[in-house]
């Protein structure tokens, strides 16, 4: 049991953990006094800043695991050529540095040359990609890829590129959740289960994650993108 609680209550003390605290007791003290509410409220919403310092070079998250997957595909002689597709958007009037360009160094730096990197930059979306992919395929005469993404977002990215007439072998990496962790989280044990309820960015991550492929799925759907 003390593991457990180990596990379950430092996640309490840490920002959203002790944000969820604050606007829970915001919530009991509604009643009460209307000041104390507005206090409580704003420190949690201040718990929940991060600041965002500026970075050197391309850097490497979750989804980077598709950059070394892409990579180990290429030395296995399984993918002599990459495709690299994602172009930049604007915020505030700046268009962001390319996302295929991102890759690219990333991709250098893993030991692919640049004569085996296709880079499309055009694209904002899956959608786009698979309609600048296309094009790609068409040039080089190519009917049938290895499709790499994250594995929550494969099933979307599959039928979209479907869609476009492209045959697709998929090859997921970026796995969020193994059997192992199913197996564990879902045990009978009434300690597990209490850590489960306790709020970690982590969980609220997967969960943002999940949703934006479900409402993904819908909308590029209606659109009849797949």
């Amino acid at each position: 049991m003390f593991y457990y609680l180990s596990k379950a209550l430092p996640p309490l003390v840490y920002p959203l953990g002790a944000a969820s605290l604050l606007i829970i007791l915001a919530l009991f003290l509604l009643w009460r006094s209307r000041r104390w509410t507005t206090v409580v409220l704003v420190a949690a919403l201040a718990l929940l800043k991060s600041p965002a310092p500026p970075r050197a070079t391309a850097e490497v998250g979750e989804a980077g695991d598709r950059m070394i997957y892409a990579a180990s595909l290429y030395q296995q002689g399984v993918a002599p050529r990459l495709i690299l597709s994602g172009g930049g958007v604007m915020v505030d009037g700046t268009a962001i540095y390319p996302e295929a360009n991102a890759m690219a160094e990333l991709l250098a730096i893993l030991g692919v040359p640049a004569d085996a990197l296709i880079l499309e930059s055009r694209s904002r979306n899956t959608y786009e990609n698979a309609v600048e992919v296309k094009r790609e395929l068409a040039a080089l005469r190519v009917e049938r890829i290895g499709l790499v993404t994250s594995a929550l977002h494969m099933p979307r990215s599959v039928a979209i590129f479907a869609r476009q007439g492209i045959s697709v072998t998929p090859l997921p990496t970026d796995y969020q959740v193994t059997y192992a962790d199913w197996d564990f989280y879902t045990q009978p044990n009434l300690a597990v289960q209490l850590a489960n309820l306790a709020p970690t960015a982590g969980n609220l991550d997967k969960v943002s994650d999940a949703l934006k492929e479900y409402i993904g799925i819908a909308v590029y759907w209606l659109r009849g993108w797949l």
